[in-house]
């Protein structure tokens, strides 16, 4: 039977890696990819958080030819880092994959035409044909990207430990902090989205809803960035601050509705 070696794997992103996964599904792949062995290098043009991140000029990458060269190129952004390790990579016949970020082709909805939009989705696609293989996260947005043009696409749909998420690990306790009754509906959200473009949705939908339930509770998991823009927060919202691991579990097992704003 052959081992397979350990592989030198480099993540490149234009912007903290991070952020492309949930905080504990972010430790998880570091530590899975330890347990096996392997070597991840993080290049990103974004200060994030963790230790193995590299900050480089769009020139670093020549140096894969000299140290340091990578067994397979992950691309998890299409801008300047990301052209700049695919060409580096290329040169070198590196394998690469890419990631398509988002949940549907971004210029291609809506019937936003122009030649914009058009240089935008020549772009993108361009990138993507580029690599031996783009990971898409369902069949149906596999479907659509083929019909416009792109190639070697593979579905890899989102995990989950349910072992650690599970409704056993739902917790009276923590409601009660929440100041949730056995009547409460209490709803959750992760922090970062109501600092994004739907945060105002969020709020709003809620505090409509809590005019018509009173007892409901809104849980936001994680820390904004700008906390004046919550100050005070408004009635019956809990900023839960960072979780991970158990304590994060219970928080979505003691939760009733997960929201997930999306105006796309």
């Amino acid at each position: 039977m052959s081992v397979l070696k350990p592989l030198r794997v480099a993540v490149v992103s234009d912007n903290d890696p991070s952020n492309l996964f949930e905080p504990e599904g972010f430790s998880r792949l570091l530590r899975e990819f330890a347990l096996c062995g392997h070597h991840l290098d993080i290049y990103s043009s974004n200060p994030g958080q963790p230790s193995r991140t590299k900050f480089p000029s769009v020139w670093q990458f020549s140096k894969w030819r000299r140290s340091a060269r990578p067994d397979v190129v992950h691309l998890s952004s299409s801008g300047p880092l990301g052209w700049a390790a695919l060409t580096a990579a290329r040169g070198l016949s590196i394998p690469v994959t890419s990631m398509f970020q988002g949940i549907s082709a971004p210029s291609f909805r809506g019937g936003q035409s122009g030649w914009r939009t058009a240089a935008i989705d020549f772009s993108i696609r361009a990138f993507h044909n580029r690599v031996d293989l783009t990971i898409v996260r369902s069949s149906v947005l596999k479907h659509e990207l083929s019909n416009r043009g792109f190639f070697r696409l593979r579905v890899l749909e989102r995990g989950i430990d349910t072992a650690l998420f599970n409704p056993q690990n739902r917790c009276e306790s923590l409601r009660s902090q929440w100041q949730a009754t056995p009547e409460s509906i209490v709803f959750l959200c992760p922090a970062r989205f109501v600092e994004s473009g739907n945060g105002l949705n969020v709020i709003g939908a809620f505090e409509a809803l809590r005019d018509r339930s009173p007892r409901a509770r809104l849980v936001l998991i994680g820390n904004l960035a700008d906390k004046g823009g919550l100050k005070p927060l408004p009635r019956n919202i809990t900023l839960a601050g960072e979780q991970e691991g158990l304590s994060l579990a219970r928080h979505y097992a003691s939760a009733d509705v997960f929201l997930f704003p999306d105006c796309s």
